[in-house]
């Protein structure tokens, strides 16, 4: 008997054929094939060969055993194929394939996975051989451990050369969700273009749905066309326990990499919050000791980005009251693209969930009055703590103080939390009462409009210095600044610029680009770029149109004030969270001079390469052989920034990070002439595009809409300047969104990758209304 697409539903023929049979089905382009049983006949292959292949055709010939590519078992290099037979030798290979079966190997295989000889049905696949070109395998998920990750090798000639290792080999690496895919390509490798990927891609999610699992699939192309030779489950994954890291919010924090000491700072401090804020909302019933797992896993990263470990936010979310209604809220505000919710703790009891409710409508009642006592408390400690830190240079008395300072603001800075939960539940709110065409629009006017906000107060202050420089006619002078020295003996005239630079560092001198990553350099640590941020924007003084708010009543004018207020409170809190990173960033470099002046690390900047932990055993003594990690770490750190950011990776029961490896990155995205994502700040404006990854000194955006990653204060300036702003990441309570409401910018954040095909010089419309960018025209070529 042969077996074929017709009746193979009326054997049992072994998982592999089965698979081929059924992708032939549903219309994948698999090459023609046929299967024998151990009952079939040599007459009747003969036969079926002549009637339904060509005279010179060659074939493939390979097992499709009973226990073959199941679900468990995949027998990989087990049982015997042979490729390229001619057709009277196609009987000798099927005898040849079903004999190997009795090998050593085979027997060794079936004892150490407990399977029976008996039971092992040798079924024989005997398909049309593709001359390749190229060939691969594609794993739907990687089979490392990355579930939103679909990795294709490809290797030059057919696919016993590639799973032999007789030819060079390209690997793709192919985000699902964001369209990005980076390489690592081998010297004199094949190398598949972007069509290709984007087609075996699209081939790839189609299987996956097919068989409803993660797939490994072998394919071939002979001249541009793609044939699926063979597809199975891969066996190596996990059916829960996953691990998903998001990056929705943090990432406008910790845009692109992170060094260690930043990563595994970010870490704790997240633990030391949440497991106060936990505390306080159980009336320490020791929920918090219970849930330690998830609270020390709020962030995690990965090659060198920092994500929320989003089901650990979930697992304390839930705690809260009406916590259904709250989630989809939260993921609003944060702008979480995927709403399932997903946890890894078991739900607290329900005198716990009773306390909690008790804990949290106090909390809410009293969010103002309890932020404002923070904000006193804030204002007093830190300069006690910025003037202790800058009077010693001992690592030993530097820890101390950060140990002190920890502990100070360890019982009382989880009320930002709350802070933060009361802004988004309140605009929320605010934009689910409007009664109106667009409630965004309307929302997004309500909350705005202060030039008491705290991002704002520093945009004004750079605004007045400059304004001073021009009056004074020293504004040349000062962007024509080079040295440290120069800096200083400026600032030390008697002059208003002079006074208003000063406590412009003073003050904010932690609010610049990346402020929260202890790496960067801010004003206060390298005061020259103070300068190249004046020289940078010197076409106007920054003015704001004042506009008249809707007027409301009832429940609407109630949520509005109490959104604006949350507002302002969260804008205060992260302007003081700025200041105490800077603290930590003092002490840090001050640790990383100290064991640079002793020979232990080269540089002292060398000192971010280690994690927090680490500093303090070197600081101490107990750690040896710096050199060598801080080396290993670099080399490490480098292979990251190819690796592109991801909206969110699922990690099968662990997270890793890539070993260093040649990486390029590239984008999928199509060329849709319109883009969604969420309105932030009205208006409607047309103009050319301006890509802008980083500010410098020759950045000009007069007239243009931006288009950016992710934004931070450093931008107001040219946002200011701009028409527009488009950004891949953010949400309606992002940096971005808020600064263009106040500069009253049309704003359309988190649109993700799907802008990568606009170039500069493209003509877009932008609708901060209705949250749509469409193009109007390519650039000139």
């Amino acid at each position: 008997m042969i077996i074929n697409t017709d009746n193979f539903t009326e054997f049992s023929i072994g998982a592999k054929a089965e698979r081929l049979f059924k992708m032939k089905q549903h219309g994948f382009n698999v090459p023609e094939l046929f299967c024998v049983t151990n009952e079939t006949q040599e007459a009747e292959v003969r036969d079926y060969i002549s009637h339904n292949f060509h005279t010179e055709a060659l074939f493939s010939v390979r097992s499709s055993a009973s226990a073959e590519d199941s679900s468990s078992f995949s027998f990989a290099g087990q049982l015997e194929t042979f490729l390229f037979v001619p057709a009277d030798k196609v009987w000798e290979r099927i005898e040849q394939c079903r004999a190997s079966a009795d090998t050593e190997s085979v027997a060794e295989y079936l004892r150490i996975n407990a399977l029976n000889r008996g039971e092992l049905r040798i079924n024989v696949i005997v398909q049309a051989m593709v001359d390749a070109d190229c060939s691969g395998v594609i794993f739907t998920a990687n089979p490392q451990g990355i579930l939103s990750e679909t990795v294709i090798t490809v290797g030059a000639g057919t696919g016993d050369n590639v799973v032999e290792d007789k030819v060079a080999v390209s690997t793709y690496y192919c985000d699902r969700s964001d369209k990005s895919f980076y390489a690592e390509l081998n010297e004199n490798a094949h190398a598949l273009g972007r069509e290709t990927i984007a087609g075996l891609l699209v081939t790839a999610e189609k299987i996956r749905e097919l068989f409803g699992c993660e797939c490994d699939i072998e394919y071939a192309v002979k001249d541009g066309v793609t044939y699926i030779l063979q597809a199975r489950p891969i066996t190596t994954l996990h059916a829960d326990g996953h691990i998903i890291l998001d990056s929705s919010n943090i990432s406008e924090s910790y845009p692109g990499i992170s060094s260690p000491m930043t990563i595994s700072f970010v870490k704790d401090v997240y633990h030391l919050v949440f497991s106060s804020c936990v505390r306080r909302i159980t009336r320490n019933d020791g929920t918090a000791e219970r849930l330690d797992g998830v609270l020390s896993n709020m962030t995690d990263a990965a090659n060198g980005r920092i994500y929320y470990r989003i089901s650990s936010w979930y697992d304390v979310i839930t705690m809260l009251p009406f916590s259904s209604k709250i989630i989809p809220i939260w993921q609003e505000m944060l702008g979480v693209s995927d709403k399932s919710v997903t946890r890894s703790a078991e739900a607290p009891n329900r005198m716990t969930k009773l306390r909690v409710l008790m804990s949290f409508v106090q909390l809410i009642s009293a969010n103002e009055r309890n932020m404002k006592k923070l904000n006193r408390k804030f204002d007093e400690i830190y300069p006690q703590f910025s003037a202790r830190i800058s009077q010693t240079d001992s690592p030993a008395e530097l820890f101390a103080i950060y140990v002190e300072l920890k502990n100070t603001l360890a019982d009382c800075w989880d009320l930002t939390l709350v802070n933060d939960m009361y802004a988004f539940i309140f605009t929320g709110l605010l934009k689910h009462s409007l009664k109106c065409e667009k409630p965004e629009d309307t929302a997004n006017q309500l909350i705005c409009g202060s030039d008491s906000i705290e991002s704002m107060k520093p945009v004004m202050m750079l605004n007045d210095i400059c304004e001073s420089l021009r009056e004074e006619g020293s504004y040349d002078g000062f962007c024509g600044i080079s040295s440290n020295e120069e800096f200083e003996r400026f600032v030390s005239r008697p002059t208003r610029s002079a006074e208003l630079i000063k406590r412009y560092i003073s003050e904010y001198g932690d609010r610049c680009a990346c402020e929260l990553k202890l790496e960067a350099e801010t004003y206060r640590t390298n005061p020259l770029l103070l300068v190249e941020t004046i020289s940078t924007f010197s076409a106007a003084p920054l003015r704001t149109e004042k506009k008249s708010r809707p007027r409301l009543h009832g429940l609407s004018k109630l949520y509005a004030k109490k959104a604006y207020n949350g507002i302002l409170l969260r804008e205060r809190s992260r302007m003081s969270r700025g200041k105490i990173f800077g603290l930590i960033r003092e002490i840090v470099l001050k640790c990383g001079a100290d064991l640079s002046r002793r020979g232990l690390i080269e540089q002292q900047r060398d000192v971010f390469f280690l994690r927090f932990d680490e500093l303090e055993k070197a600081a101490n003594g107990s750690i040896s052989g710096l050199r060598e990690l801080i080396a290993s770490r670099r080399r490490q750190w480098a292979s990251f920034e190819a690796i592109p950011p991801h909206t969110r990776i699922v990690f099968d029961s662990k997270v890793f990070d890539k070993p260093p490896a040649n990486f390029v990155s590239d984008t999928m995205c199509g060329d849709d002439p319109l883009i969604y994502g969420t309105p932030c700040s009205s208006g409607i404006v047309e103009g050319e595009i301006t890509h802008i990854s980083s500010l410098s000194a020759d950045t000009d955006a007069s007239g243009k809409i931006i288009l950016a990653d992710v934004t931070d204060p450093g931008w107001v300036f040219v946002i200011s300047q701009s028409l527009g702003i488009i950004s891949k990441r953010g949400s309606l309570l992002s940096h971005t969104a808020i600064i263009s409401r106040e500069l009253k910018k049309p704003a359309v954040v988190g649109v993700g990758n799907a802008c990568e095909h606009f170039t500069d010089g493209d003509i877009v419309s932008l609708n901060g209304i209705d949250g749509t960018v469409q193009l109007i025209r390519r650039a000139a070529s």
